[in-house]
């Protein structure tokens, strides 16, 4: 407003200059005119001051009008005053759950990744990951664990005959015990150095019928060691065949 009020008077300040100069003139006129009455005089020169003022306003009226109407206007009203602020950030849910990758043995390469924003139900595959290297562990773990069950098979037909051997062996050192236990019996009345050589003999074979015996238990319990142990191998090898399998599995990803 005070600026409007400054531009008004200033452009007043022209039209003022020259009515102040017109006056000047005319009064000198008027004053040089000896026709005219004093009380004439007096009501001309009012007049003329009170046209000359008039002229003055409405020119400088219509300056300022014009000045004022070149001025930008707006119509105010009441109403919400928003306040947008616009900032960067991530989004974070309130119920989310996490889906790592899988720790296997070898490198991963991602194959095929859902694509980012899309809704997913319980089960649908969300990323999978090359299972080249995968495969091939499976593959040498079906092999390995064919190996340790064929091992396994002939062991045990290596034990059955072994088993049966140390039985014949013990079968025939039995015979021949009880053979030199009745030729002992037979020689009773047969020369002294007669039956001290079968009495010898049937030692000897009692001797070999003992030895037999433990062969043919220390036999077993080696072969009860050595079906242990294969029993362990065949069973770490299907153990690594279910880590292949378990692995295999989890380069597929799938939403909880």
């Amino acid at each position: 407003m005070k600026k409007i009020i400054e531009r008004f008077v200033n452009s007043l300040r022209p039209a003022l200059e020259k009515s102040n100069n017109y006056f000047n003139k005319l009064d000198e006129k008027l004053k040089e005119s000896k026709k005219i009455p004093p009380y004439l005089r007096k009501s001309k020169l009012l007049a003329g001051i009170f046209g000359v003022c008039l002229l003055v306003l409405i020119v400088a009226f219509s300056s300022f009008s014009g000045s004022v109407g070149n001025i930008p206007t707006y119509m105010v009203k009441q109403d919400n005053f928003q306040v947008t602020v616009t900032e960067s950030g991530e989004i974070e849910a309130k119920n989310s759950t996490s889906i790592s990758a899988p720790r296997i043995r070898g490198n991963l390469k991602i194959v095929y990744l859902i694509p980012e924003g899309t809704r997913v139900q319980a089960g649908d595959t969300v990323a999978r990951f090359d299972p080249t290297e995968a495969l091939t562990n499976l593959k040498n773990a079906e092999a390995q664990l064919e190996i340790a069950i064929s091992d396994k098979k002939k062991l045990v037909a290596q034990q059955k005959a072994d088993l049966a051997g140390l039985q014949s062996a013990l079968k025939s050192a039995e015979l021949q015990f009880e053979l030199s236990k009745l030729n002992l019996e037979q020689i009773k009345f047969e020369a002294e150095i007669k039956q001290r050589e079968e009495k010898l003999n049937h030692q000897k074979n009692e001797l070999a019928l003992e030895q037999a015996k433990q062969n043919l238990e220390s036999k077993k319990i080696v072969q009860q060691s050595e079906l242990a142990k294969s029993d362990v191998d065949v069973q770490q090898k299907k153990s690594d065949l279910e880590s292949a399998r378990r692995d295999l599995n989890m380069l597929t990803l799938t939403a909880p």
